[in-house]
């Protein structure tokens, strides 16, 4: 048994060796040319592909990190890095909601009650900002907001959404997904205010300009609450940051949520920092929640 075992280390090392090696020759190669090569491999599902991405492409990645993200996800090649975790089977059902997803949606229903807001009847409409395949939105049609007679998301991933909206309209599902940038999502919006308004996981892909420029604009468009779930800084709570930067490990963009909601014109009324003491609940991304208003 032993024998086999150190059989199989050595071929993952000599295929590990061999793939770092191709990639330091390709690195070479103009940028154009290396980003071809990264999305025809894009459209296979294979293991490493976002490392394999990240380091073909590190040149591009570590001077504009955004834009790097953005082109990641654009083309599913972030989905992909994610393997099935990111098909219909592994994302919609309650069972499979993440656990910071859950813990929004119970600030939400706390938030709004106190409010004298009833959750499953006073809630009307809501938008998903990074909706991905719209699982995130369909919990919330059937969990949380039964009454809600518009659930809309917008996502960058065009395969997310045409993926999700072919299976929320098998389910008969209200929901409605767009395939679009973050800057599109004033003119996506249009002059419609929503009674809540989410935002999870995307602003880590955000530079503090776009970041704050989101915040901006989402808390224009919404009517009661605007939930958001950010990158916690490990160290310090995210409001004592004195200004944005991206993780070392993966370029995630760690933000002082709390000053942009304030630069925005609103008001934080809920938030929670994760600390290190909780941090091992959700994995290696640990979140930042924060709960805001427009001011009145």
């Amino acid at each position: 048994m032993w024998s086999r075992m150190k059989q199989g280390i050595k071929t993952a090392v000599r295929n590990l060796t061999g793939v770092l090696v191709a990639i330091t020759l390709l690195r070479s190669l103009p940028l154009s040319v290396r980003k071809w090569i990264v999305l025809r491999l894009g459209r296979y599902n294979f293991a490493g592909q976002y490392f394999f991405a990240a380091e073909l492409l590190r040149d591009f990645a570590r001077t504009d990190p955004m834009r790097f993200h953005q082109f990641l996800w654009e083309h599913h090649v972030g989905g992909h890095a994610y393997g099935k975790t990111y098909e219909i089977a592994y994302r919609f059902g309650e069972e499979n909601l993440k656990p910071s997803r859950r813990e929004l949606c119970e600030m939400l229903r706390t938030e709004l009650s106190a409010r004298g807001i009833a959750p499953e009847n006073q809630v009307q409409s809501v938008f998903d900002v990074g909706c991905s395949l719209g699982y995130m939105l369909h919990f919330l049609e059937t969990q949380v907001f039964p009454s809600a007679t518009c659930l809309q998301g917008l996502d960058v991933d065009r395969y997310a959404v045409t993926a999700g909206n072919e299976h929320l309209r098998r389910v008969e599902s209200k929901v409605a997904l767009l395939a679009g940038e973050i800057s599109d999502l004033d003119s996506v919006m249009g002059k419609r205010k929503y009674d809540v308004i989410l935002c999870c996981g995307v602003l880590m892909y955000l530079d503090e300009e776009a970041a704050a420029s989101a915040i901006q604009t989402m808390l224009a468009h919404t009517q009661k609450i605007l939930g958001v779930i950010s990158l916690a800084d490990p160290r310090i709570d995210n409001a004592q940051l004195p200004q944005s930067y991206a993780r070392t490990e993966d370029l995630g963009f760690v933000h002082n949520v709390d000053r942009m909601v304030r630069k925005a014109g609103g008001q934080v009324i809920n938030r929670k920092w994760t600390g290190p003491e909780e941090a091992t609940r959700y994995s290696r991304n640990p979140p930042l929640f924060t709960l805001a208003e427009p001011h009145t």
